[in-house]
């Protein structure tokens, strides 16, 4: 076997067709991936086969990952994820990336370019990933899959953060009360608590809201849109609250007296109301 270095001192190895099968062991890590060009198989011998390919070949591998590389530049790209060199800075806002392709994915925050475009909506996308991402939404498609439960999602991210439902890890902490949080967008929520913040405007009297939901609320005050539908008797609702407090004069335990029908409740306030009226019982005859 040969060892050859280069001018940085990285070490350069050729691979006798003696050592193949061994080395594919050794790197079975990688679970029938090649170690030098990454190209995937479906059994064990096809990977072997194949490695015989690079039997004269030079690589290059990493001291810290034990990853090969046949091409040099590659090599040193990767190193950069290692040494925490990023080379391409952006002329705009003067981030930093070890990858020119990185920064190239970047500058398109800049343009507006969206030059990733689903076949199916036409929505477009910045990254490439974003639209394999989307195409999950047209294909149903869920590949990752919880270990504890099996639920399946979509996204990588939307299983980490499912993950935390059983691990009840709570990494997100409010630095002003201690609180604590699943999800990153919990803590941001509540921080406009202490913040007072109302980011959410309605644009047909200006009220602010800390919340999203609050303000689609609260536009139907103004539109009379009432979503929240019985699938018992019909009868429409402002809100989810309303109808679930409504749905309890459908159960078997009617723990309230109604003196108007649920045919005849078209006002959610007069609904309210009369929930608030107990039952008054009659002295036996």
């Amino acid at each position: 076997m040969e060892t050859v270095t280069d001018k940085n001192d990285k070490p350069e190895m050729a691979l006798s067709k003696r050592d193949l099968p061994s080395h594919v062991i050794i790197n079975r890590r990688k679970a029938l991936s090649c170690t030098i060009c990454i190209k995937e198989f479906v059994n064990h011998a096809d990977l072997v086969k194949h490695m015989t390919t690079h039997a004269d070949e030079t690589f290059y591998t990493c001291e810290f990952c034990e990853r090969n590389f046949a091409d040099n530049i590659a090599f040193r790209k990767h190193m950069f994820t290692h040494t925490g060199i990023k080379p391409f800075e952006c002329d705009i806002c003067e981030l930093k990336f070890s990858y020119h392709s990185s920064l190239k994915t970047h500058i398109r925050t800049h343009t507006g370019e969206k030059p990733f475009e689903c076949d199916v909506c036409t929505a477009k996308f910045s990254v490439n990933s974003n639209l394999t991402k989307h195409m999950r939404t047209h294909t149903g498609e869920k590949p990752f899959q919880c270990t504890v439960c099996s639920s399946k999602f979509s996204d990588s991210s939307k299983l980490k953060r499912h993950m935390l439902i059983h691990t009840g890890e709570r990494p997100f902490q409010c630095e002003i009360c201690l609180a604590k949080f699943s999800v990153n967008s919990h803590l941001t929520e509540h921080m406009r608590i202490h913040t007072g913040e109302k980011p959410f405007s309605c644009e047909m009297c200006e009220s602010k809201f800390s919340h999203s939901s609050s303000l689609r609320q609260h536009i139907r005050t103004h539109t009379r849109e009432k979503p929240f539908l019985c699938d018992i008797c019909g009868s429409n609702f402002l809100r989810n609250s309303h109808l679930r407090k409504h749905q309890e004069m459908h159960t078997e335990n009617k723990p309230f007296h109604f003196d108007i029908a649920c045919s005849r409740l078209s006002d959610a306030t007069l609904f309210m109301n009369q929930m608030s009226t107990p039952v008054e019982e009659k002295d036996p005859l």
